[in-house]
């Protein structure tokens, strides 16, 4: 029973010497021979981590994310949840890097967050910072943030289309285009100032008199433009004007649902407040006045 729990070491131990007595002079001549052994062994690690470092200045990926693939991600994804914290984000990111090794890697990544925002615009903010993560990889000459961007120029141009065909992708576009343009910055840190135009024509395409606009349309178009307007003022004050005059429009047009004018009204609203936070009555007006008309007291 005396050896039992010394097996670690017995390798070391057969290789080097026979029988030794603890206490006695060979066992301490043991020690110190394991010592420098084992000091040696320490300043060859210390040497070799020395040349990686100066070599590299990135530390070198962890086994387990050296081997990630792109099935990892698209579960990492599927799996994340719409409340995900910073650190779950990063995680994404990181798992998302580690496997975009060839430039057609990082476009699959790209497509991957984007279908997620897509198929679920409540997702879009969260895909959007992870966009912001990774705007700056750039593998085999394919830069991450351009990947992102091409596939919101192709929905773009297909709007009118998506929006006959499914409103649930054409929401999820305008979503993530809104997010895009609010958390995603260019190389030089700054807002994506040709997403202005875009967004304030899929903007207008909902209130275009001619079509068929949905109240929910309408409510989720002033939630993005709440969480983007002081961006868009910022950088597109002329041409969020131009959206505003077919709010107006909108308002006073007499086909337009009270539903629909309530939501607007108080988009306009928030428009000349610059988009800062409303006073407490103000909200609560623009709460009970929803609540009557979905109640049907106001027709």
């Amino acid at each position: 029973m005396a050896g039992r729990g010394r097996g670690r070491g017995r390798g070391l131990l057969s290789s080097n010497v026979t029988a030794v007595t603890p206490g006695g002079g060979d066992y301490q001549a043991l020690l110190v021979k394991l010592g420098h052994l084992r000091s040696a062994e320490e300043e060859k690690n210390k040497e070799h981590n020395e040349n990686h470092n100066a070599k590299s200045p990135s530390p070198a990926p962890s086994p387990s994310s050296s081997a990630a693939t792109l099935s990892d991600v698209e579960e990492a994804l599927r799996s994340l949840q719409l409340d995900a914290d910073e650190s779950d984000l990063q995680n994404i990111n990181q798992l998302a890097s580690d496997a975009a090794r060839s430039g057609e890697d990082l476009k699959k990544v790209s497509e991957m967050i984007y279908k997620k925002c897509l198929g679920d615009r409540d997702f879009a903010k969260s895909g959007a910072i992870i966009c912001h993560h990774m705007a700056g990889i750039e593998v085999e000459g394919t830069k991450f943030r351009n990947c992102i961007l091409s596939l919101l120029q192709k929905d773009f141009k297909d709007k009118e289309e998506i929006r006959k065909t499914s409103s649930v992708r054409f929401l999820g576009f305008l979503a993530t285009l809104c997010q895009v343009f609010g958390h995603m910055r260019t190389a030089a840190g700054e807002l994506f100032k040709p997403l202005v135009s875009p967004i304030c024509e899929s903007m207008e395409l909902i209130l275009e008199q001619e079509t068929d606009t949905t109240a929910d349309e309408c409510e989720f178009l002033a939630l993005q433009l709440q969480a983007v307007g002081k961006e868009l003022e910022d950088v597109g004050s002329e041409r969020l004007g131009k959206l505003m005059e077919k709010i107006r429009t909108k308002i006073v047009n007499n086909s337009t649902s009270p539903r629909i004018r309530c939501t607007l009204l108080e988009v306009l609203e928030c428009y000349c407040r610059k988009f800062e936070e409303p006073p407490n009555d103000v909200t609560r007006f623009y709460c009970d006045t929803m609540a009557d008309i979905l109640s049907g007291m106001v027709v």
